[in-house]
C-alpha cells in the first residue's frame, strides 16, 4: 500500500542522493536537521495514513504522533524523536511558534505542499515546510501570503489550487 511506502520512499531517496564520503545516518540527519522539516515530515506521515487530511488541531497531531511505538520508530529513522514533538513545534531560527494548516487535504504523489510557516522572518526571510519536498525560504510577503491560502505559486505549472483544506 503506498500510504505506508512514503516513509521508506522518503528514506530510498536520501540514500540515493548521499555523497560517497557520508553514512546514510549523516545525510538523514542534514535532511532533518530544521525543526521545520521535521514538522513538515511528521505532517506528511500523519496526512498519508488519515486518507491524505491533515491533522485537525495540533493535540490530534501530537496525539497520533506519539501514539504508536512503531510509529516512533520509524519517524526515529528520519532523526525525529516523537518525544520532542513540542520542541519541533518551534522555529530553531527564531524561537517563535510555528504556525500550521491543519486539515490540509492532499492526493497520493501529490506535489508539495504548505503546512510549516515561521510568522517572523530572519534579514527578510520566513522558511516554509512542505510536506513531501522542501523548506522554502520566502521574501515576498505576497508569496508566503499565496503558500498560507494554499494557492497556486509561480512554480506550480498544472495551474490548479493544491492543498486546501
Amino acid at each position: 500500500m503506498l500510504v505506508k511506502k512514503v516513509p521508506f520512499l522518503i528514506l530510498l531517496l536520501c540514500v540515493c542522493v548521499s555523497g560517497c564520503g557520508d553514512s546514510v545516518d549523516s545525510q538523514i540527519s542534514n535532511a532533518t536537521k530544521h525543526n521545520i522539516r521535521k514538522v513538515a515530515i511528521m505532517y506528511m506521515v500523519y496526512s498519508s495514513a488519515n486518507k491524505f487530511v491533515g491533522p485537525k488541531d495540533e493535540a490530534e497531531f501530537k496525539a497520533w504522533i506519539q501514539g504508536d511505538p512503531s510509529r516512533k520508530e520509524r519517524l526515529e529513522r528520519f532523526g525525529i524523536n516523537t518525544d520532542e514533538f513540542d520542541s519541533y513545534m518551534v522555529s530553531d531560527r527564531t524561537g517563535d511558534k510555528f504556525e500550521i494548516r491543519w486539515g490540509v487535504k492532499s492526493a497520493p504523489m501529490a506535489p508539495a505542499y504548505p503546512v510549516a510557516f515561521e510568522p517572523n522572518a530572519v534579514d527578510g526571510v520566513r522558511h516554509v515546510g512542505m510536506a513531501g519536498g522542501e523548506t522554502r525560504e520566502v521574501s515576498d510577503d505576497d508569496e508566503y501570503n499565496d503558500l498560507w491560502e494554499g494557492k497556486v505559486t509561480p512554480d506550480d505549472s498544472e495551474g490548479a489550487e493544491r492543498g486546501n483544506s
